[in-house]
């Protein structure tokens, strides 16, 4: 991998990072749980005394954010290595 690269993907991984960081802490929860912990809705729902309903809608609105906030270092990133 070029140093370019690296670089463009830390900055890719930091910015994941603080935007999971700057979520509201319900929604940083479930999304934890649900990407990194592998545990379904329904067991989300039941740890934090919410509805499946409400998992749903953190985990969009977290969703939301990072496709938001990733947008233009990913298309940089790919520009990258199809020119590389």
């Amino acid at each position: 991998m070029h140093p370019q690269q690296t670089l463009l993907y830390d900055e890719l991984l930091r910015k994941i990072e603080v935007t999971i960081h700057t979520l509201a802490p319900r929604s940083q929860k479930a999304f934890v749980m649900n990407r990194f912990d592998g545990q379904k809705y329904n067991q989300i729902a039941y740890e934090l005394n919410i509805s499946v309903k409400a998992v749903e809608a953190h985990i969009s609105k977290a969703l939301c954010c990072l496709r938001n906030a990733v947008r233009v270092p990913v298309i940089v990133l790919m520009l990258f290595y199809e020119l590389s």
